[in-house]
């Protein structure tokens, strides 16, 4: 008993001092920072290597563990502007900033003929999910040009 008890308290401190996981998504001199920890995820403005020096303006996603899942589009626009379109998961800005921000489409259909417009040509844009393999996948099959570094 005292052994699994020792073990709970261990996974635990782990947990708690989790740092997060960094992937880097640049495009035309912009660079966004993703922050994952579990099922929480945090996207920032500019390009950070640690926690310490995060920003408090980011926008924030999360889902839920088992049968959740987050999806959406990072969209690089010519003025260095980017905005996420959300598709999947509960996304929220947490403090506002002037070149990362959150939309949404008013319709499902407005949404499909916006994707349809740059399906297998993404360049400026590109596809987020919380499954790092499907992300990688469906933006070199959709030709992105923005850069993802996975650490």
């Amino acid at each position: 008993m005292k052994k699994k008890l020792m073990i709970i308290v261990f996974f635990i401190l782990i947990s708690c001092n989790e740092k997060g996981r960094f992937i880097h998504y640049s495009y035309n001199g912009v660079t966004i920072t993703r922050v994952d920890k579990g099922n929480h995820i945090w996207f920032y403005y500019g390009d950070f290597t640690n926690s310490d020096s995060l920003p408090k303006q980011s926008i924030a996603a999360s889902y839920r563990g088992f049968d959740g899942y987050m999806e959406g589009y990072l969209v690089f626009k010519e003025n260095k502007v980017v905005k996420i379109v959300r598709t999947g998961g509960m996304f929220e800005t947490i403090l506002l900033n002037d070149s990362l921000k959150l939309e949404e489409f008013e319709s499902n259909i407005k949404f499909i003929k916006w994707v349809e417009e740059f399906k297998g040509n993404y360049q400026n844009i590109y596809w987020l999910s919380d499954h790092e393999q499907s992300e990688i996948q469906n933006n070199q099959e959709n030709n992105s040009a923005v850069k993802a570094v996975y650490n």
